[in-house]
């Protein structure tokens, strides 16, 4: 990441950072929430990617080229 902002309440933020595939990279900003949970926190949010420009496979009729990056994550301080 290169910046976390708040969002809109508590459990709402914006995502700012970089996402490498095969050596092509490129900035990317996403929303996520952010929930307290079991002694940890739980975060989720998705974005969307397009696969052509990363270099993952060719034109297809039968592929889209939009991927959407679902993130849930668990994450607990020890």
């Amino acid at each position: 990441s290169t910046e976390i902002k708040q969002g809109l309440d508590l459990k709402n933020f914006i995502f700012k950072g970089n996402l490498t595939i095969k050596n092509v990279t490129k900035s990317i900003e996403f929303p996520f929430t952010a929930e307290s949970k079991g002694g940890g926190a739980n975060f989720a949010g998705d974005f969307e990617i397009n696969r052509i420009e990363y270099g993952v496979g060719n034109k297809s009729m039968a592929l889209s080229n939009k991927v959407i990056v679902s993130l849930k994550v668990f994450a607990k301080a020890n």
